[in-house]
């Protein structure tokens, strides 16, 4: 599997380099079509891929059940960097998220770039897209999940809440911020930071809160992800 997720297809350019990769896919049972370097570099989106290209299904989420299990989830709201998304994306699933949040109007994670950027973790996490702010809110209520975003308005650090607790942490667009009915429903904390830049990197950002959240479990005896 790539990532954890059978590909349907997979565009092959054979050279005696690979020979071991290629004989790997026949006996996993992937369908490989050889293709020449020509065919690959017409198909791929960058000027130097590797030697294949594999067709996958797009993973289906359903966020009440994406709810159901996990302490931590990861919330994007209107994100537009495609590169900071797939970094989001794989932070959370190095930090044992249960699932990421996209709101209306966030990138597509399925973009080129942001899957790239997730170096594979993109199909190793469920992720829910397209969610309007008032129903995320609902629904996170109604599984008892606290919502915590970092702003420089925030008054209280990010390490002296408690983070151990089911909770969804909320990041913003760089420029925009957090929605507002998101921003007001949500508990508000800083990342205390030198004077002279007004806001941290999106994708830093949501590895200081989740990396957080993973310190304070170890930090009482709890697991925070499967072994």
């Amino acid at each position: 599997m790539l990532a954890g997720c059978p590909p349907g297809t997979v565009f092959f350019c054979p050279s005696p380099a690979t020979e071991g990769l290629l004989a790997f896919m026949q006996e996993k049972g992937w369908r490989v079509v050889p293709v020449s370097e020509r065919v690959l570099l017409s198909m791929a989106d960058t000027s130097t891929p590797q030697e294949l290209i594999a067709v996958l299904d797009k993973p289906q989420s359903q966020l009440d059940s994406v709810l159901q299990e996990g302490s931590l989830w990861l919330v994007i709201d209107g994100l537009q960097d495609p590169g900071n998304l797939g970094t989001m994306i794989r932070t959370a699933v190095a930090a044992g998220a249960a699932g990421v949040l996209l709101t209306k109007g966030t990138v597509d994670p399925y973009n080129p770039k942001a899957a790239r950027a997730s170096a594979g973790a993109l199909f190793r996490i469920p992720i829910v897209t397209g969610l309007l702010p008032e129903v995320l809110l609902a629904k996170l209520k109604g599984a008892q999940i606290a919502l915590v975003s970092a702003s420089p308005r925030g008054k209280v650090p990010y390490f002296a809440i408690d983070m151990t607790e089911r909770l969804a942490l909320a990041i913003g667009s760089e420029g925009r911020g957090l929605s507002p009915v998101l921003l007001e429903s949500s508990q508000v904390v800083a990342i205390p930071q030198a004077p002279g830049i007004d806001s941290l990197n999106a994708a830093i950002a949501a590895a200081i809160l989740c990396f957080e959240s993973v310190r304070q479990k170890l930090q009482r005896g709890v697991q925070p992800f499967p072994l």
